[in-house]
């Protein structure tokens, strides 16, 4: 199907098509102006004949014409019955015929209509006579000289001769669609190449380099508006890396003292007030938010997200550092944690990415469990996350992918399509079965 709607393949299907037809076309009327042409060129000569006949019988006395017309079977002087009482033979049971005219099948005049040639066709008979008065100064009352001719075995040559040119034009039509599909090929590669050229120009070329230069034709306009293209999206990614790089910075800051701060405090507070302990834990709570969410749109905010080639990570000690980091979002819930995962289960993984995500799935489940069990399990293969947190919709899954969609009016959507994304990146196998009020079953394959 690729093939079928490729430029390429119809470059080559036009030319075979407007080879096929164009042959066709041409041969056929080449034979058809042939065919009339050999028809007109016989009549003229029996016409010819005719009247070089008609010349001599017409300079010989009654006796001797009568003698001459009676001794060649060629020839008749008479009217349109005598030719029908010579050509038919009436008394050996043949059917009888009014007049000429029933048979005929084509009269073409000579001579300003003082010829006339009939086409005369009788059963697998067939006859060209040319008709001419006896006497042209008063033709209608004047006997007629019919020269007969007998082009039965002709008409067969023709029949033969028509077969023979049809195999020739079928053979003509084959060796064109040989000769059509090796020009086709040339000129599609020919046309090709400068699009073929563009797209290795563009594989090879980076964000914010031009391409190279090409003639303004069609494909060169096309190569001005990929490079016009690619410059706003340097500019963009250009502005959107200083954007991120600035909200980074400027963010960490203010949260960094502000957690060092509140550190400060709580060691100086009077842990009896416990008032001042919630507030302050809230506090802290929304420092560990703020952290996790920068974390989350520098992730997001970045083109390519390197990937370490070489690296082990203990399965176990992600998870436990995770459980650990969120277990804030449970403190006040009657939730059962329950890590499986054996302590050694090394995987060939990127860390980085493998905390992200683990990060995010038991966000998740802490998030919209509010009683009941989080169970994680993990080998080499996957790791999952079961709770019977509310759950949700299993068709909603594909909204729920795309950022800030959220399906219980909490959070702000991203953990899911954060973890799309890695798997995408990363080949990984990201699974999801959920039912509302029973919870969900996250599994991610390695």
């Amino acid at each position: 199907m690729k093939l079928v709607k490729s430029l390429r393949f119809r470059i080559i299907a036009g030319c075979l098509l407007c080879m096929v037809v164009t042959t066709v076309f041409y041969s056929f009327g080449v034979i058809v102006i042939l065919r009339i042409g050999d028809d007109e060129l016989f009549n003229w000569h029996i016409a010819k004949v005719a009247e070089q006949e008609w010349d001599f019988l017409h300079a010989q006395s009654s006796d001797q014409r009568q003698l001459l017309v009676e001794e060649n079977p060629q020839f008749v002087i008479g009217d349109d019955q005598d030719i029908v009482n010579k050509l038919i033979l009436v008394d050996a049971g043949q059917p009888k015929i009014g007049s000429l005219m029933e048979n005929v099948r084509h009269v073409s005049q000579r001579r300003g209509g003082q010829l006339e040639i009939i086409e005369l066709e009788l059963g697998d008979s067939n006859y060209h006579i040319v008709k001419i008065p006896m006497d042209r100064q008063a033709p209608e009352k004047a006997l007629f000289f019919y020269y007969i001719v007998d082009i039965t075995g002709y008409s067969k040559l023709d029949v033969w001769a028509f077969q023979g040119a049809f195999a020739g034009l079928l053979l003509l039509t084959i060796i064109s669609l040989v000769i059509a599909m090796v020009v086709g090929r040339l000129i599609a590669n020919k046309v090709m190449s400068p699009l073929t050229q563009l797209m290795e120009d563009v594989d090879n070329t980076s964000v914010g380099k031009n391409l190279s230069s090409y003639f303004p034709d069609e494909v060169g306009v096309l190569a001005k508006k990929i490079d016009d293209m690619t410059s706003r999206m340097f500019g963009f990614i250009e502005r959107e890396k200083t954007f991120s790089r600035d909200v980074s910075h400027e963010l960490r800051t203010p949260i960094t003292s502000s957690q060092m701060a509140l550190e400060l405090a709580m060691r100086l507070t009077d842990s009896s007030d416990e008032n001042v302990n919630k507030a302050l834990l809230r506090i802290q709570d929304a420092n560990r938010d703020m952290i996790h969410l920068i974390e989350t749109f520098m992730l997001i905010g970045r083109e390519h997200i390197k990937v370490e080639t070489e690296t082990k990570t203990n399965l176990q000690t992600v998870v436990s550092h995770s459980i650990s980091k969120n277990r804030y979002l449970i403190s006040d819930k009657e939730i059962r944690v329950t890590n499986h995962v054996a302590t050694n289960v090394v995987l060939p993984q990127p860390r980085q990415l493998l905390e992200v995500v683990i990060d995010n799935v038991l966000r998740n489940s802490f998030q919209y469990t509010d009683h009941g069990n989080v169970t994680i399990r993990g080998d080499h293969s996957h790791i999952s996350v079961a709770d019977t947190g509310i759950g949700f919709e299993q068709t909603a899954l594909d909204r729920l992918m795309q950022p800030y969609e959220t399906f219980h009016g909490q959070g702000v959507g991203l953990g899911l399509n954060i973890i799309k994304r890695i798997c995408n990146l990363t080949g990984w196998e990201l699974q999801i079965k959920s039912q509302p009020g029973e919870g969900s079953l996250l599994t991610v394959s390695f």
